[in-house]
């Protein structure tokens, strides 16, 4: 029996029970947290996605009439999430959304993880691809807006930053972050590195 079981069992009616269950929500949502595995492109508002990839879009009509998925159909839902972070202003932005989300819910403390990669955009017309953002590029934009918000006025969390490597992006990928971490082993926002993606990869790094 979980804890909001046992404090409705004895409420007399139905009536009471709804107002015991709210009392506790309202509790829940006001009580201060932490979070030391937020995704990155796991934690993009739905909302932004949708406006960034157009309400026609297959996969996002997809994303809108499907509200329970198992764990293998939530690692598909990741390509589509990137394929909306087409920019260095979009990734900035989403960026600020999900500090604010966190802050919203009383997060005091927030560990990021997110993979660092180029953004890419391929001409439709001529197929040439263009780098817009380096890996680099991606996790000094991510730092920048962790700092903006550090420096603004009324700050209520925390925030660090965890570097993913994602397994299924092979050993030569792994070491390109590795070396990246080391660049960036005095910025006191990183505080960690782990590994990303689905388990079915496997990864060895000598």
């Amino acid at each position: 029996m979980n804890s909001q079981q046992r404090q409705t069992k004895n409420c007399n009616n139905d009536l009471e029970c709804k107002k015991e269950r709210e009392k506790i929500n309202v509790n829940f949502f006001n009580a201060k947290k932490i979070e030391l595995h937020a995704h990155l492109s796991g934690s993009v508002r739905e909302s932004t996605v949708f406006e960034l990839l157009g309400e026609e879009d297959e996969q996002v009509i997809e994303m809108r009439h499907k509200n329970k998925r198992t764990l293998a159909e939530c690692f598909l839902l990741f390509p589509i999430i990137h394929r909306a972070l087409n920019s260095p202003q979009v990734l900035a932005q989403v960026t600020r959304e999900v500090l604010q989300d966190f802050e919203a819910e009383n997060c005091v403390y927030l560990e990021l993880r997110t993979t660092p990669k180029p953004i890419k955009r391929v001409d439709p017309a001529t197929g040439v691809e263009t780098v817009l953002l380096s890996k680099e590029g991606y996790l000094e934009t991510v730092l920048n807006v962790i700092r903006e918000y550090e420096e603004a006025d009324g700050k209520k969390m925390i925030v660090r930053l965890l570097i993913s490597i994602d397994r299924s992006r092979g050993v030569d990928e792994a070491i390109e972050t590795l070396d990246l971490v080391l660049k960036y082993k005095n910025d006191t926002h990183i505080v960690g590195i782990d590994f990303s993606g689905t388990h079915s990869y496997s990864l060895l790094i000598y």
